[in-house]
């Protein structure tokens, strides 16, 4: 029978002190940088690329510092870190661009693209930090009268609050999609320790990823023997890839996803992600097989 990996649910009470750590030192970094990014770079497909980059940095160092050293198998609490990680970041950021608006000394560029001067006062951004009824009001006084234009018009009101809302959601959800996976991943309870994970592979690409999941459930040698075969030319031809997950304590699991090639409208050929199985228990002999495809 198909066995797979559950979470036990559990977490290490340090995991608290290292997102206090993280808030206090990380997220204040990547903050500082994103706001002097977007502030410097006034082009909005930039911006939105390099908020995309702020909530997987975010995520990054979430499933790194806190939930990886912190040991958090909990979904939900992992969920709430990385929420409440986002948003500290994003309101630090948000302190930092009100106190570069207020220093603004100059600009430089032309009436079409031009770049306000300007640089943080520390002693500012700390006072504004601590006082978030007073960020919120200077915020919404900024919506009504704007501080960056396109083409000539300033942006501001519904428009205005419209960007700020696709802000929020763009940097908290990569933010999620990147940290949060990490507490799913198998943890030996008898090791106290997460399991180790090998990549193998590529290897040929599953048409029967069924038969392929029961031939790894049962042990079967045979089967598994005219299956599992390397991948030829996989930058160019269907493949999979295969993690596999390895205790001292004799515990293996596998996840493996087909990697399907198809040309986009430029010809250019992408690959499609497809899951054939996820943490799925396997024999030591199993894992030694899949450690030998070459």
């Amino acid at each position: 029978m198909e066995q797979y990996y559950k979470s036990s649910g559990k977490y290490s009470p340090l995991s608290f002190a290292l997102w206090i750590g993280v808030a206090l030192i990380a997220l204040p970094i990547l903050a500082l940088i994103y706001a002097y990014s977007i502030w410097y770079i006034p082009i909005p497909y930039i911006n939105f690329f390099i908020t995309g980059i702020f909530g997987f940095l975010i995520g990054i160092v979430v499933s790194k510092l806190v939930l990886k050293v912190g040991k958090v198998r909990n979904g939900k609490l992992a969920f709430v870190f990385c929420l409440f990680a986002a948003l500290t970041a994003l309101y630090i950021h948000w302190v930092v661009w009100i106190d570069l608006a207020f220093n603004v000394t100059g600009t430089v560029g032309s009436d079409t693209i031009g770049i306000a001067k300007s640089n943080i006062n520390i002693g500012e951004v700390i006072s504004l930090l601590l006082q978030p009824k007073a960020v919120f009001s200077i915020m919404g006084e900024i919506n009504e009268v704007g501080v960056w234009g396109i083409k000539g018009g300033t942006v501001k009101g519904g428009f205005l609050t419209f960007i700020w809302v696709i802000e929020i959601l763009l940097t908290t959800v990569v933010a999620l999609i990147t940290a949060v996976g990490q507490s799913s991943k198998p943890f030996c309870e008898v090791e106290n320790s997460w399991f180790e994970e090998n990549k193998v592979g590529p290897l040929s690409h599953f048409e029967d990823g069924g038969s392929l999941v029961k031939a790894l459930s049962i042990g079967d040698m045979d089967a598994l023997g005219t299956m599992l075969k390397p991948a030829t030319d996989p930058k160019k031809n269907h493949h999979s890839t295969v993690t596999l997950y390895d205790a001292k304590s004799g515990e293996n699991f596998v996840t493996i996803t087909n990697q399907i090639g198809k040309l986009n409208d430029k010809n250019e050929l992408k690959f499609e992600t497809v899951p054939v199985t996820s943490f799925l228990k396997i024999s030591q002999a199993v894992a030694d097989t899949l450690k030998q495809v070459r």
